[in-house]
């Protein structure tokens, strides 16, 4: 993590003091880099379930967002206007929910059901 955070700021750096850093190299002035105008970037580790308020305040609009409730569409960026693809793990868990009532639905629909249903009902 702290790599790609450096690697951006460097970017970040070239993009916006690109005129600066050709100017002291034409003076035959060695370029450092510089900071000024760059995105700065810090990284904070915290626990995952401390009572740190923002954590709260994020699960709170994650689960908000989930219930549809979120920002109105013409609201957001167009690339968030359309619907977010579905995870696999949320498809699966959906069809673990579903298969065995539609397998008991057409096991009773079946001809044999009646007779095994004094097997196992």
């Amino acid at each position: 993590m702290h790599n790609s955070a450096e690697q951006l700021q460097a970017k970040q750096d070239g993009l916006f003091n690109a005129d600066e850093r050709k100017s002291a190299i034409h003076a035959g002035r060695k370029w450092k880099g510089w900071t000024r105008d760059v995105i700065d970037i810090q990284l904070h580790w915290i626990l995952a379930h401390s009572d740190f308020r923002p954590n709260k305040k994020a699960d709170e609009e994650a689960k908000y967002a989930a219930q549809g409730k979120s920002s109105d569409a013409k609201l957001l960026p167009r690339l968030l206007q359309k619907a977010l693809p579905a995870s696999i793990f949320a498809i699966r868990q959906s069809s673990d929910k579903r298969l065995p009532k539609c397998w008991k639905h057409r096991w009773k629909l079946s001809p044999r059901h009646n007779s095994l249903v004094w097997i196992d009902d």
